[in-house]
């Protein structure tokens, strides 16, 4: 299973999903299988908000049946990734460890590094104006 946090210039979701390998051609960081549902507790976890407020900042985009999926970030919950302080990525990524999301297949090392690439990658895709997106294959 693969999956990728890229960096986009253009974002056309419908694009992006019928490429075979987007992150070829565009900056991007290798990770385990995610889903939205991990970027709505860490949106819960990082603007403090109650349940069901991401829903304008998490959009989901699927082809061939949903083996193939797109998560699209906000500008607004990436430049909130982008302003995360590395001095709280440890609190930050210990609470995003409990959740249950990361029940299986994870250790808090591995949590705590992808939530540092994550908003080095938001850093990134806010300073160039792209969008971040996580790309998923089955």
């Amino acid at each position: 299973m693969l999956g990728e946090i890229i960096l986009v210039d253009d974002l056309k979701p419908a694009e992006l999903l019928a490429e075979v390998a987007p992150y070829e051609s565009r900056a991007s960081q290798t990770w385990k299988q995610l889903n939205e549902f991990h970027f709505e507790s860490l949106f819960q976890i990082v603007s403090g908000s109650p349940e069901e407020s991401f829903k304008d900042d998490i959009k989901v985009h699927t082809a061939d049946d949903g083996e193939v999926w797109l998560v699209v970030i906000s500008n607004d919950f990436r430049d909130l990734l982008a302003s995360q302080s590395p001095e709280n990525y440890q609190e930050t990524a210990n609470k995003w460890a409990v959740t249950d999301e990361f029940k299986w297949g994870w250790d808090k090392a591995d949590i705590l590094s992808l939530y540092g690439d994550l908003c080095a990658m938001a850093q990134k895709a806010k300073l160039k104006k792209q969008a971040l997106v996580y790309w998923g294959r089955l």
